[in-house]
């Protein structure tokens, strides 16, 4: 089968680019061809994998994103495809894959924790306009045949917002690739490293937060839960890796008199081959489609702590496999969830639960369903 994947930007860091580039590893296994459109692609080329650069306008965000749009609509037309999958709002796909979730959505969780100015930006921001435009273009076009979901929530995001039919939309869970989950003295060795690298002692409890887009993620809100820790008696400390300026924290790490207990670790490829160290893995988004990174956590035996606005915490069993938060706004919530995690038992009773609940899901029955969509446009295309 010949294929069509839009991606705007591929980097080896982002969470949905490397669980697309897995998606991709797949499709070639499976002997299909793939053609990806995208403007930046840093993944290697292989036989069957082909790479068409979209050369987008680079002067305005919005323009970037608008000129992507009509540029690969542009590319595209006139191709024999047996389907167009977009894991990008475009203008031209068959199949929307919302790995990023809903626009409008995320603008309505973010209007409620920001202040006025903010509030009026998004009504008038370009980006958010161009955004919400190409959004609705895209679920009112009919060359739409297929939308995956990656959550239910993010199914009833669509329907509730632009009146999707829910026949149309298919939820097919993230995956994990198998990993040999680190024993405990393999866990033990990584946290004394970690003590000894960041000059902490045995008694601190080691928190890791892994993402990009910290405001979006809740970043602000672990910091704030961690002063709530210290009265209670509990040393913590966070590691925050990945993409993102650290800057708008800082003031906050300081006044809050957590100055090296907070650490920016900026982006890596492996992070938890690198932190199976820590004690807690802490995820309180305020908005997101699912939460790969808490999944991959999970799959090494971290416990973790996410929001019920996560699709993840569809997989979780709270108080057996992790922890969901009501709240991803109220440090209090953070802080209890943390401070019930606070036994080494508990968290190891947790981790090998949340190791147990994510084994069956696997990228090939995640590419398998991918496929079953796949087919069924490509049959009545």
């Amino acid at each position: 089968m010949k294929l069509a994947i839009i991606r705007r930007n591929y980097t080896p860091f982002g969470g949905a680019e490397l669980y697309l580039n897995l998606i991709i590893q797949a499709l070639l296994g499976l002997g299909h061809e793939v053609h990806v459109y995208a403007s930046q692609w840093q993944a290697s080329t292989q036989p069957g994998l082909f790479f068409h650069r979209v050369g987008e306008i680079k002067l305005f965000s919005f323009v970037g994103v608008l000129s992507f749009a009509l540029r690969s609509r542009k590319l595209l037309t006139g191709h024999d495809y047996d389907a167009v999958l977009s894991v990008d709002r475009t203008l031209m796909q068959d199949i929307f894959y919302a790995q990023d979730g809903c626009h409008k959505e995320w603008l309505r969780q973010r209007r409620q924790i920001s202040g006025w100015w903010k509030r009026i930006s998004f009504y008038i921001n370009p980006l958010h306009l161009c955004y919400l435009w190409i959004e609705r273009r895209l679920f009112q076009d009919p060359q739409l045949k297929k939308v995956i979901a990656i959550s239910h929530r993010c199914k009833e995001e669509m329907i509730r917002h632009y009146g999707v039919a829910g026949s149309k939309i298919t939820v097919i869970h993230n995956a994990i690739v198998p990993v040999d989950p680190p024993g405990e003295e393999a866990r033990q060795a990584a946290r004394d490293a970690l003590l000894n690298e960041y000059n902490l002692s045995a008694d601190h409890l080691l928190l890791l937060f892994v993402g990009s887009g910290f405001n979006r993620k809740g970043v602000d809100f672990i910091i704030k839960a961690m002063p709530k820790l210290i009265i209670r008696g509990i040393k913590p400390a966070l590691f925050v890796v990945g993409r993102g300026s650290s800057r708008p924290y800082r003031h906050l790490v300081s006044s809050l008199g957590l100055v090296n207990k907070v650490f920016f670790t900026g982006p890596v490829t492996a992070p938890f081959s690198r932190f199976f160290g820590c004690d807690i893995f802490v995820f309180p988004s305020i908005y997101e489609p699912f939460g790969i990174a808490c999944l991959e956590a999970m799959a090494h035996g971290l416990p973790v702590i996410t929001s019920r606005i996560s699709g993840v915490s569809e997989i979780v069993e709270p108080g057996v496999s992790g922890l969901v938060v009501s709240d991803p706004t109220d440090p209090d919530q953070i802080a209890d969830q943390i401070e019930s995690l606070a036994d080494a038992t508990v968290r190891r009773d947790m981790g090998q639960a949340a190791i147990a609940r994510v084994a069956g899901l696997t990228i090939q029955d995640n590419v398998a369903k991918i496929m079953s969509v796949i087919n069924e446009v490509a049959e009545n295309k």
